[in-house]
């Protein structure tokens, strides 16, 4: 979920929704099985970590979800600008 990308959804630009990669989960979930392995556990042969779907809805939601930090307030006032013009 790019800075770019989160700004247009917030704007109500031409980007309306994703499928956000979690690239810490992903990280972390790999370095899990590494370290399993590396105990001789048995690991799965495939890993992945679940996308996230991310619209203006549940944008704040999925950018703290995908980058462990809070919305930009910049980005988060573009939304609240986007909310106001739709409730209009």
């Amino acid at each position: 979920l790019e800075y770019n990308i989160a700004m247009s959804i917030a704007a109500g630009g031409s980007v309306k929704a994703v499928s956000a990669q979690c690239p810490y989960d992903q990280g972390q979930a790999i370095a899990l099985s590494a370290a399993k392995a590396l105990l001789g556990e048995r690991i799965p042969s495939y890993i992945s970590v679940e996308p996230v779907f991310t619209d203006k809805y549940n944008l704040a939601k999925s950018w703290n979800k995908v980058h462990k930090e809070n919305l930009p307030a910049d980005i988060r006032d573009a939304l609240n600008r986007s909310f106001t013009k739709e409730n209009k």
